[in-house]
C-alpha cells in the first residue's frame, strides 16, 4: 500500500503533463460556396486537444476573425468586378510530435487583377507548456540571431538559381515568421518583402540538426529528429 500511495503523485504528474499536449488536432468549419463567377474554398481551421481552453479559444477566434474579415473584403471586391474570382484557405500541418505543433494556414484571394492577396496565419505551439512559441523561445541567448542570419545568407548564395531576383538579403526581424518541419526550421517572408509580389512567399529552410548547439535543451529533440 505504501508503495502504491508513494507512486500515485508521480503518476498523476505524468498524466497531467501528457494530457496537456496529447491529441492536438485541426478540424475545420466549412464556409465554401460557388457561383458562376466566384469560387470560395474556405475551410476555417479549428484547433482542439489543448488543455489550455483560453489558448485554444484565442487561436480559434483568431482563425475565425481573420479569415472572415478577409472573406468579407473579397466578396465586396468580387461583387464590383464581376470577374472570375477565387478565395482559398489551405492549412498544412508541418509538425505535431514531441510536444511541438506547427501549422500554416494560407489564404489566397483573387477578386480582380488589381485585387490579389496572400496571407498566412502560422501557429507554433509548445503543447506541453500550452504556449505559443516565438523564434527566440527556441534558442538560448541571442547568439542564434547572427547564426541564423549567416545561414540565411549562405542558403541564398548556395542556391542562387532558386533565390534569384531577391532585392535584399534575408534578415531576421523582431517577430520573424517561421514554421517547423521534421528536419527544418523554415524562415519565410511575405510577398513583396524580398521580391516581387507574384513570386509569393519566400521560404528558406534551415537544417535543425546543424543548429542543435543553439537550441534550448528542451527543444534539442527537434535537431535529433526524435518524433
Amino acid at each position: 500500500m505504501y508503495n502504491l500511495v508513494k507512486k500515485l503523485p508521480v503518476l498523476a504528474l505524468v498524466l497531467l503533463v501528457a494530457s496537456c499536449g496529447a491529441g492536438v488536432q485541426v478540424d475545420s468549419v466549412d464556409k465554401s460556396y460557388e457561383t458562376e463567377t466566384v469560387m470560395v474554398d474556405a475551410k476555417i481551421p479549428k484547433l482542439s486537444g489543448l488543455s489550455s481552453e483560453s489558448l485554444e479559444n484565442a487561436i480559434n477566434e483568431e482563425y475565425e476573425k481573420t479569415i472572415t474579415t478577409l472573406l468579407a473584403d473579397f466578396k465586396k471586391q468580387a461583387s464590383k468586378t464581376g470577374d472570375q474570382s477565387t478565395f482559398m484557405v489551405t492549412t498544412t500541418e508541418h509538425y505535431n510530435n514531441g510536444g511541438i505543433f506547427s501549422a500554416v494556414t494560407q489564404i489566397d484571394s483573387v477578386a480582380s487583377e488589381s485585387h490579389k492577396n496572400s496571407f498566412r496565419i502560422t501557429k507554433n505551439i509548445d503543447t506541453d507548456k500550452c504556449a505559443e512559441l516565438s523564434l527566440a523561445d527556441l534558442f538560448s541567448g541571442d547568439g542564434y540571431i547572427d547564426m541564423i542570419n549567416s545561414r540565411l545568407e549562405s542558403a541564398v548564395t548556395e542556391n542562387s538559381e532558386r533565390y534569384q531576383g531577391l532585392w535584399e538579403k534575408p534578415r531576421l526581424s523582431e517577430n520573424q515568421d517561421f514554421y517547423i518541419t521534421p528536419e527544418h526550421l523554415v524562415v519565410y517572408y511575405l510577398p513583396y518583402k524580398l521580391s516581387y509580389y507574384e513570386r509569393g512567399f519566400v521560404e528558406i529552410p534551415l537544417s535543425l540538426s546543424d543548429m542543435s548547439g543553439y537550441l534550448k535543451e528542451e527543444y534539442r529533440h527537434l535537431a535529433n529528429n526524435k518524433m
